[in-house]
């Protein structure tokens, strides 16, 4: 869920010469979403040891009492804070950075993730396909989420009885009305005899009548046209 801030503060003020505006813009997303402080740095991190993180990185902090109690895994709102970075950064930003590294802090703790630019370019893309699944869903359109699915993914007899499956939901729930990405996580599957490697995304749905949850597992590595949800779970 999002957590509203009475006291949003971002701590620009020494930043304001050294940050682009789209680099602005994604700190300002992490703000508005999570709340509490944010604050933002840049760096460069070479290591002899391999397993560590190397090249140039973006760093977002986030002060918020809240997370620890919200959130099991709190490596969840971290991936949310490095996508909402990376996908507003420019196509040229993008390449310029190699990771980009999100420390949530709480009264006592500090935990640290890092998130290469290859993933974040992954989860970008599939946040796209997100938002088109989400869209058939808030015009009701159910046929058009089933269609989202690729066909290796989803037995015929399912297919056949889905739509009216998501129709009989929204009787009792209401129309599907906002989402929320709440992050991701990289997977991998066999689909039709390959392994494919997969996005899972994370999801908070508002309705007309009661709030949900969603996990979508979207393959963002194919062409427009091609069916890119390989996996939909609907948690109420």
């Amino acid at each position: 869920m999002k957590i509203p801030s009475l006291y949003l503060s971002l701590l620009l003020g020494l930043l304001a010469g050294c940050t682009s505006p789209t680099e602005k813009q994604g700190l300002d997303a992490v703000a508005q979403f999570y709340g509490d402080k944010v604050s933002y740095s840049k760096g460069s991190h070479l290591s002899t040891n391999a397993a560590e993180p190397q090249g140039k990185y973006l760093e977002v902090k986030v002060f918020n009492t809240k997370l620890s109690k919200e959130f099991s895994d709190l490596r969840l709102p971290a991936s949310n804070c490095a996508y909402l970075t990376y996908s507003s950064l420019a196509p040229a930003e993008r390449q310029a950075y190699n990771y980009v590294k999100v420390t949530l802090q709480d009264s006592l703790t500090e935990h640290s993730y890092t998130f290469k630019a290859p993933e974040l370019a992954l989860a970008t893309q599939a946040a796209t396909d997100l938002d088109r699944l989400m869209t058939h869903f808030k015009d009701r359109d159910y046929n058009g989420v089933v269609n989202s699915f690729n066909p290796a993914t989803l037995p015929p007899d399912v297919r056949a009885n889905l739509p009216t499956s998501l129709a009989e939901l929204e009787k009792k729930t209401g129309p599907v009305t906002q989402y929320y990405l709440q992050g991701y996580a990289l997977t991998s599957a066999p689909v039709a005899g390959r392994s494919q490697q997969l996005v899972r995304l994370f999801v908070t749905v508002q309705r007309a009548q009661k709030a949900g949850k969603l996990l979508a597992v979207i393959n963002p590595q194919l062409r427009p046209n091609e069916k890119f949800l390989y996996g939909l779970n609907i948690l109420d």
